[in-house]
């Protein structure tokens, strides 16, 4: 899944030229860098180098949700806010705060933060004041809008039910991870976890609240989660570090991508019909 050939092609660094370009563009203003249930699984991908710009642009502000790794760099301490909370229940509290005290843009800026607030009010002036958003998301995101891929839960289990006692599978993680036999096996797992988490995705309330926190503004997203629900929702200024699952790549450079969202769907339906086989599984239209 990070190998170079897979994460760093054309579409990869397209995406990351962007975020360069809006990062220039807005670096010497109040840009705000929020953070959505990122943890320290893999931190070097969006949240150190978050930590890092904000400590190298003197105007830049942080704010980092996570209900169990609320936290920031020394270096940027004073321009951050950490609230330890479940992303969905942190943003209703602030568009709730909004609503409840609505304040011009201007006024924001005229006003010095006051130490004693909460840090949901302390995240509001801020999300107030910035001119543009550069917002990352990871697992507690996922988790928030329904996927945890880390429970043994009832999901889980219903879904997978048949391969999870076959393979002794703990988790959605480890079950696209696992070295199955074969690929027919390994398509098996991944198509019927692609089709619930993308191929019928709905807007969810908590993806509906952060449309309406950016709504108006500029923004870019980071993301590692692969389920694409950012930009099935309609966000379409998204890099997505560690890919997705929604667009088959191909190992020869520069071929047409796979739009797996479909070959999920068809496999998954087939598979209530009979044993899948080789012959179902998708390929590049280019190779064959």
């Amino acid at each position: 899944m990070r190998s170079p050939e897979f994460l760093e092609g054309r579409r990869f660094k397209q995406k990351h030229e962007k975020t360069r370009q809006f990062i220039n563009r807005f670096g010497n203003q109040k840009l705000l860098f929020f953070e959505l249930g990122v943890g320290r699984m893999t931190p070097m991908f969006i949240q150190e180098p978050f930590w890092q710009l904000t400590s190298q642009l003197p105007l830049a502000h942080y704010v980092n949700i996570n209900p169990q790794d609320a936290m920031t760099h020394p270096q940027i301490a004073s321009r951050s806010v950490l609230i330890d909370a479940d992303v969905d229940q942190a943003l209703r509290a602030v568009q709730k705060l909004k609503s409840q005290n609505p304040v011009s843009h201007q006024s924001y800026l005229k006003t010095p933060r006051v130490p004693k607030q909460e840090p949901e009010q302390q995240a509001l002036g801020m999300l107030e004041q910035a001119p543009a958003l550069l917002i990352t998301a990871a697992n507690g995101f996922s988790i928030s809008e329904g996927f945890n891929r880390f429970a043994s839960d009832a999901v889980f289990h219903d879904l997978l039910g048949d391969l999870v006692d076959q393979y002794g599978l703990h988790n959605m993680l480890e079950a696209v991870q696992y070295p199955y036999q074969s690929k027919v096996v390994q398509w098996r797992v991944w198509a019927r976890i692609i089709n619930r988490y993308s191929s019928h995705y709905h807007t969810s309330p908590l993806m509906e609240n952060l449309r309406q926190i950016i709504k108006g503004r500029p923004y870019y997203i980071w993301t590692t989660n692969p389920e694409h629900h950012f930009n099935l929702a309609g966000l379409d200024h998204v890099v997505e570090n560690e890919a997705n699952w929604v667009y088959g790549s191909c190992q020869t450079p520069d071929h047409p991508h796979v739009d797996l969202r479909a070959a999920a769907k068809l496999m998954v339906g087939l598979e209530q019909e009979r044993e899948l086989t080789e012959a179902d599984l998708p390929r590049c239209t280019t190779c064959g």
